[in-house]
């Protein structure tokens, strides 16, 4: 998973934008009941350290997420993540 996002991050960054717009779904989550992907909120961290590492603006975009017992979990770990450099 984490291979086909920074190759689609580095084909982005070749075009030089001024801000990265992320469509923040956690409906991502293997445990929403959605079940469109199978993502891990740690994964979701993970995400949010490749996103922290472009040292760009990011604007988040959040939509999607019905897994109302770990949506929170997700979010935080996720913003943990994005968080480092602060």
């Amino acid at each position: 998973m984490f291979e086909g996002v920074r190759t689609c991050l580095a084909g982005l960054l070749g075009h030089d934008p001024a801000v990265l717009v992320v469509s923040l779904g956690f409906d991502a989550l293997a445990t929403d009941p959605a079940r469109g992907l199978s993502v891990s909120a740690n994964a979701l961290e993970t995400l949010g350290h490749l996103f922290d590492a472009l040292d760009m603006p990011i604007l988040l975009v959040q939509e999607g997420g019905y897994d109302l017992s770990n949506l929170q979990d997700a979010c935080e770990k996720f913003m943990r993540g994005l968080a480092v450099s602060l």
